[in-house]
C-alpha cells in the first residue's frame, strides 16, 4: 500500500519503485510526476522511444531515478518481456495505463482495431498484473493501481465495455488478494485533457469544459485512494455523481441516455 509518509520502513536501504505503463504522456505522466515527487524511482513504459527517452532525461536532471521500457503492450511478446522484468525486479506500485481510443461499431465497425484494443486494453493488464501481484503477494505489499473509466458504467460501445471489464477484474482482483498485503484500485476518470482523444481521432468540441478534467487531478486522487487502500476511485464530486447515477440508475434511462449520445441507434432493414 502506499504511505504519503516515509512510504515503508523496509524500503529504508533503498528507494520504493513504481512501473507506470503509458508513462510518457498523458494520465501515465502525471502518475510518473507524482510518484516521484513521492520519492519513487521510475520504470516508465511506453510506445515511443523518442517522446520515452526525453521524458526520461527530464526526470533524471533533477536527480529521479528513471528506467525505461519501450514496448508496444499490444504486442504478446513486448508483455511478456515487461511481465519477466515484473517477476524479476521488486516494484512496489504498478500502474496499468497504457490505452487507446476506440469509436468503433459492435456490428460493423473495424474489427480488427477493436481486437487490437481488446489486446492492449484488457489482455495486457491482466496478464502484467498477474505478475505483478504474484511477485508484490510474495513479498507480502504492494500497490495495482488500473485505469478504467467512468464510462464502464455506460453501454456505449466496445471502449466502454473494455473498460467495464477492466473495473470488474480490478475488483475481482482485489478479493483474491484480500489479507495478502497487496491492493488493487481501478481508477473511473471521466474526459481528461491529455493527447488521447486528439491521437484517437476523438471528438472534444462536444464535451462541456466543467467535465474536462486535468491529468495532475486524475493522478493525485488515484494515488491518495490507493493509499487508504480503496478498491475504486472516481476522481472529483461530479463524476463520482455521474457514476453513482450510471451505475445505480434504472436501466433504461441510462441505455436512452447512451442512445442519445450515440445517435438513435440502428434502424431495421426492410426488404
Amino acid at each position: 500500500m502506499i504511505s504519503d509518509a516515509a512510504f515503508s520502513a523496509s524500503h529504508a536501504a533503498g528507494r520504493p519503485r513504481a512501473l507506470v505503463t503509458g508513462g510518457s504522456s498523458g494520465i501515465g505522466l502525471a502518475f510518473a510526476r507524482q510518484l516521484a515527487a513521492r520519492g519513487y524511482a521510475l520504470v516508465l513504459v511506453a510506445r515511443g522511444a523518442q517522446r520515452l527517452g526525453v521524458v526520461a532525461e527530464k526526470f533524471r536532471a533533477r536527480g529521479v531515478e528513471c528506467e525505461t521500457m519501450c514496448c508496444d503492450l499490444g504486442v504478446g511478446n513486448d508483455v511478456a518481456r515487461l511481465c519477466d522484468y515484473l517477476r524479476d525486479n521488486a516494484v512496489d506500485v504498478v500502474v496499468n495505463n497504457a490505452g487507446a481510443g476506440l469509436y468503433e461499431s459492435l456490428v460493423d465497425g473495424d474489427m480488427d482495431r477493436i481486437d487490437a484494443a481488446a489486446a492492449l486494453m484488457a489482455g495486457a493488464p491482466v496478464r502484467i498484473g498477474a505478475a505483478a501481484t504474484a511477485a508484490m503477494a510474495a513479498r507480502g505489499k504492494g500497490t495495482l493501481i488500473n485505469i478504467a473509466s467512468v464510462q464502464s458504467f455506460v453501454p456505449m460501445g466496445a471502449y466502454a465495455a473494455l473498460k467495464s471489464f477492466v473495473r470488474v477484474w480490478s475488483e475481482s482482483l482485489a478479493v483474491e488478494l484480500h489479507g495478502s498485503g497487496v491492493t488493487v484500485t481501478a481508477v473511473l476518470p471521466g474526459w481528461v485533457r491529455s493527447d488521447f482523444h486528439r491521437n484517437s481521432g476523438g471528438k472534444r468540441s462536444g464535451v462541456p469544459d466543467v467535465l474536462w478534467l486535468e491529468p495532475d487531478t486524475v493522478a493525485r486522487a488515484a494515488l491518495a485512494a490507493a493509499a487508504r487502500g480503496k478498491v475504486r476511485c472516481t476522481p472529483t464530486v461530479r463524476y463520482k455523481i455521474i457514476g453513482f447515477l450510471a451505475e445505480k440508475g434504472p436501466r433504461c434511462a441510462v441505455n436512452w441516455v447512451a442512445r442519445k449520445i450515440n445517435g438513435s441507434g440502428r434502424k431495421a432493414d426492410r426488404g
